[in-house]
């Protein structure tokens, strides 16, 4: 599959197509590590929505 594939798409179709992606991968046996990074985008939301309180 390739975005030209895509691009022919409705809309609803590459949203299940996702889903199937999305599916396979929690059924997946191997762990797939999260780069240091993640744990800095989700703690700085968190540590801004503090500064504004």
């Amino acid at each position: 599959m390739n975005t030209t594939d895509i691009e022919g798409m409705s809309v609803a179709e590459p949203m299940q197509v996702m889903e199937a992606i999305w599916a396979s991968l929690l059924k997946s046996d191997s762990e797939m590590e999260s780069p240091d990074w993640h744990q800095d985008e989700l703690v700085t939301p968190f540590g801004l929505m503090e500064t504004l309180q």
